[in-house]
């Protein structure tokens, strides 16, 4: 348990303000992981609780982001770019142990919809009878 919690305070620790996005995000979601890790070894530790805690508006933010960028591509009409968010969320979703499940159901529902909308030229679906 301790192992995790060490490694996941280093994996934090290697975080700085210059670090490139891809990698904060990858080292964030290592130490999260970690701890969660750490915390299903030992529950009750006050420690790796109160440190999981401090990651979860650093993961608030990277998941925002992503949602953001992605709604901004079905705005745009770039489904191709929003999809590819998609599956990096539902794949961070995933590894935090699906935390963002109803933003991505709802992200998800809107960008097949506006997809087929706009392969029926903005009209409104029908079923074909």
């Amino acid at each position: 348990m301790q192992g995790f919690l060490l490694r996941a305070k280093a994996d934090r620790d290697q975080i700085r303000q210059n670090t490139p996005v891809p990698a904060r995000e990858k080292l964030t979601i290592e130490a999260f992981r970690g701890l969660g890790r750490a915390l299903a070894i030992d529950p009750r530790n006050s420690t790796v609780r109160s440190e999981q805690r401090r990651m979860l508006s650093e993961l608030d933010r990277i998941v925002a982001i992503h949602l953001l960028a992605a709604e901004g591509g079905i705005e745009k009409g770039q489904f191709g770019e929003a999809g590819k968010e998609l599956a990096l969320l539902e794949d961070l979703n995933r590894r935090l142990g699906h935390g963002y499940d109803r933003e991505l159901e709802a992200l998800g529902y809107d960008l097949n919809y506006r997809w087929a909308r706009a392969q029926r030229g903005g009209g409104l679906l029908r079923r074909r009878p």
